[in-house]
């Protein structure tokens, strides 16, 4: 005689192992249930080699980003397709999260958990009376006070204002290359 019995497993419930046993005429059964992993807005999520900050699911089941990361590829326009579908994401491994949070960084840009959005990282500026550099005309690394005169706030408005001498190095060395390797009359 073959009989079957149903059993309502809890919504959204992924079967991992089910084992049964008979006990003197009692069948037991055993499932082991995994919760399915449904990401909820602003999680880091990741899916393969992407990694995203979860806006939501579309109409479609596709993920939605704030942010999403893929190689070298960084998309923080909020995105409601193209990144797979959301049931495939898991969630982002703590060293994934660094890999997406470091990939914004670079490009001046930081997640905002709190306000669910990407912002542009506040530039550094001195305190008032305190020691910045800059690149001056003749692409020498000069060292000053900033007093927040007319001068200190257009150079730091112009972005040429730095925290350190190797910085501003840096940028004078790249802008010297540029003239020097150019085709102008």
């Amino acid at each position: 005689m073959k009989k079957t019995y149903k059993i309502t497993l809890p919504k959204g419930a992924n079967i991992s192992t089910v084992e049964t046993n008979d006990d003197n005429g009692v069948l037991e059964v055993t499932v082991d249930m995994e919760q399915k992993y449904v990401p909820k807005d602003g999680d880091v999520v990741s899916c393969k080699e992407v990694i995203v900050i979860y806006a939501g699911t579309n109409g479609n089941g596709g993920i939605m980003t704030y942010a999403a990361l893929h190689e070298q590829r960084l998309q923080t326009e909020v995105c409601g397709i193209g990144w797979g579908y959301t049931c495939n994401y898991r969630p982002a491994t703590e060293a994934e999260k660094q890999r997406l949070f470091d990939a914004l960084a670079k490009q001046g840009k930081r997640w905002n958990a709190e306000k669910k959005q990407i912002e542009d990282l506040p530039r550094w500026r001195a305190e008032e009376s305190e020691s910045y550099y800059y690149v001056d005309l003749s692409f020498n690394v000069r060292k000053t006070d900033d007093l927040r005169s007319y001068g200190d706030n257009n150079l730091y408005e112009a972005g040429n204002y730095f925290r350190t001498r190797e910085a501003a190095e840096k940028i004078a060395s790249q802008i010297l290359d540029i003239f020097k390797n150019s085709k102008a009359e």
